[in-house]
């Protein structure tokens, strides 16, 4: 009896393994728009990470050979546009020491420059709250950098 009650037990583990298996119902062959599971191989027009917000505003991340990150605004063709009233800060690194960045313009181009440099390692994890226009709301959005 008791090994007929284990058999049943380890049928409806499998059967229910298998249905939450079949859930995740997209070929990782075929790239979307909607769902591409290579995010960080995707590069800017300045070879950097590509951040998308919920909002609409799209933001190239590039770290120079000081470590700092530099933050340019793209259009939705990629290409870099007018920074305008675009104001940055963030948090990078470990929550358990975070490292808080200011952003100011970069002279002589269309970046913001973080104050301070990025913390050592090759993923960096960031949070950067910005905001379009000095009326806009703050938009925050998190990720991380893959600096290899």
């Amino acid at each position: 009896m008791k090994t007929k009650m284990n058999t049943i037990i380890i049928a409806a583990l499998s059967i229910s393994m298998g249905l939450a298996a079949d859930k995740h119902d997209h070929d990782h062959d075929k790239k979307s728009e909607a769902h591409d599971h290579d995010h960080h191989d995707k590069k800017g027009p300045n070879g950097g990470h590509i951040q998308n917000t919920k909002q609409g505003v799209i933001l190239e991340i590039v770290v120079n050979a000081d470590r700092k990150a530099l933050v340019y605004r793209l259009d939705e063709k990629m290409k870099a546009v007018p920074l305008g009233e675009l104001s940055v800060s963030g948090i990078a690194g470990e929550r358990s020491a975070p490292t808080k960045m200011e952003f100011t313009k970069q002279a002589g181009s269309e970046a913001l420059i973080s104050s301070v440099p990025l913390p050592k390692g090759e993923h960096v994890a960031m949070i950067l709250q910005l905001k379009p226009t000095a009326a806009s709301k703050v938009i925050t959005t998190r990720f991380e950098l893959h600096l290899h």
